[in-house]
């Protein structure tokens, strides 16, 4: 029984030391979604990385006036994450204020586009937040996270990038103007 013990804590030892070592594999980020198409709701279907990875979507956006304000935000974290290639979103869009049986939900067409996400992020903006997060207290979020938007306009996804100290001080940022 004692060589059987052995045998699978040396099995489990590189599974065991990979959940105590924090992935460190790129920045992680903080990701918000908004709708600007005035009169639309935005109904994802999915939202999948270059990789196949599922990506967070919000699942529904209503039309929010004002592009830097409202949406939807989730907490991909500072959690190592690599930044994606690529997004590739499928959503369908419906009037606001209009209530639909599912089966009309369900047979309004798809829209999809891709958003190119790593090549917009300058590599030195990567190193540092990564190594912030290297350098933060257990249990604690790091002083600098990367901040990714993605605003769906009439005939256009923006993608916009802020690197923040703390929840509330830019430091930098780049993307498109939204």
């Amino acid at each position: 029984m004692k060589r059987r013990s052995s045998v699978l804590m040396i099995a489990l030892l590189p599974w065991v030391a990979a959940c105590a070592t924090p992935v460190t594999k790129g920045p992680g980020m903080i990701v918000t979604f908004r709708n600007v198409i005035k009169g639309k709701l935005l109904l994802f279907d999915k939202a999948v990385s270059a990789n196949g990875v599922a990506f967070p979507n919000p699942g529904g956006l209503s039309p929010q006036a004002n592009p830097r304000h409202g949406g939807a935000t989730e907490g991909s974290i500072p959690d190592g994450r690599t930044l994606p290639e690529w997004i590739q979103f499928t959503w369908r869009e419906s009037n606001y204020n209009e209530d639909h049986t599912y089966e009309q939900l369900e047979s309004m067409p798809r829209k999809s586009a891709q958003v190119a996400v790593r090549s917009r992020v300058p590599q030195d903006v990567v190193a540092e937040v990564i190594k912030s997060n290297h350098h933060r207290e257990r249990g604690k979020t790091p002083e600098k996270m990367l901040w990714v938007y993605f605003v769906w306009y009439e005939n256009e996804i923006k993608f916009r990038w802020e690197l923040k100290k703390g929840c509330c001080t830019i430091l930098s940022s780049g993307g498109d103007q939204i």
